[in-house]
């Protein structure tokens, strides 16, 4: 369903710009964090209508595993796309797996993206 909430968390804040406006584009309704700390927030405050959550795993302060073990409880039914340019590593890959979680390596394009978003949010 267009209009779907997405969560984008990452520190490049071009990234996150170019990500936004994209799906926005798209007919998605899109909440950005820089930050594990705005993540937490912005996550607490929408986790209800939050549809799909697309996370950069090197956030500051402490990265993505920080992010998921403070919302783990919340992300029940809430696809997670966790995104980098390096090999995710071995604890955080099976905390992804537990969570029903994907990986896409950076770069992509937002074909790659929005494919995503489109199979995961609109179940």
């Amino acid at each position: 369903m267009v209009d779907s909430l997405i969560l984008i968390i990452d520190d490049e804040v071009a990234i996150l710009k170019l990500f936004s406006q994209f799906l926005t584009s798209m007919g998605y309704r899109t909440i950005t964090a820089e930050n594990s700390v705005e993540a937490i927030e912005r996550f607490e405050e929408n986790a209800e209508e939050i549809k799909a959550l697309v996370l950069d795993v090197h956030i500051p302060p402490a990265g993505a595993s920080n992010f998921l073990d403070s919302v783990a409880d919340q992300l029940t039914g809430i696809p997670l796309l966790l995104v980098s340019g390096k090999p995710l590593e071995s604890g955080l890959n099976a905390k992804m797996e537990r969570l029903g979680g994907t990986f896409l390596p950076k770069p992509f394009g937002p074909k790659k993206l929005l494919a995503w978003v489109r199979e995961n949010s609109e179940v």
